[in-house]
């Protein structure tokens, strides 16, 4: 039960609000908002409405097929429209699962990625990365987030003289991967 009926008009508190029990919850649509602060130019809201933590199940994919996975764990935690995943997974047959090693691996996210043109958001932190069969010339991985969807794209990493990259060729059929980052959501 509620101890005090709030007016339509809302209430002001000067010194503060201290919740001693129970929780503070919002209407759909509703949250916390910063629109005093007004710091950006261009901001599309200052309305912190939606805060969730999680676990998923991260695939393995290409364009064409889902890959079996021996072990795949996923944890989330979406503040707003920020989402920071991160995931293990042991695959058993990347490549064999649809018979074309050079197609590029993709990882399964928990929410599809904003649909801004032109917005690949990178950062994904590759920590552990064990049999993949990199293209000569290449030694590491890293990963993209494309606009509107939910995975991330595995790219080698590589230099003679330069900085590359390069999706696919990855040619591994079994592998262990841990991956970490953030992408923006829908």
């Amino acid at each position: 039960k509620m101890a005090a009926k709030i007016p339509t008009n809302g209430v002001n508190f000067a010194s503060g609000l201290a919740i001693s029990d129970g929780d503070l919850t919002f209407a759909s649509g509703h949250g916390i908002s910063f629109a005093a602060t007004s710091d950006a130019g261009g901001a599309a809201s200052e309305l912190l409405d939606d805060y969730e933590e999680g676990s998923y199940t991260p695939s393995v994919q290409t364009s064409v097929n889902t890959a079996g996975t021996a072990t795949a764990v996923g944890n989330y935690i979406r503040v707003g429209r920020a989402c920071y995943a991160s995931g293990y997974i042991i695959c058993n047959n990347a490549t064999s699962f649809d018979g074309t090693a050079s197609r590029t691996l993709r990882i399964g996210l928990p929410f599809t990625s904003v649909n801004t043109t032109n917005l690949y958001q990178g950062g994904w932190g590759i920590g552990y990365a064990v049999q993949f069969n990199h293209t000569s010339g290449y030694y590491g991985l890293t990963g993209y987030t494309p606009q509107n969807e939910a995975l991330i794209r595995l790219m080698q990493q590589g230099g003679s003289g330069s900085y590359r990259l390069a999706e696919g060729n990855l040619n591994a059929d079994d592998f262990s991967l841990m991956f970490g980052g953030w992408y923006e959501i829908a």
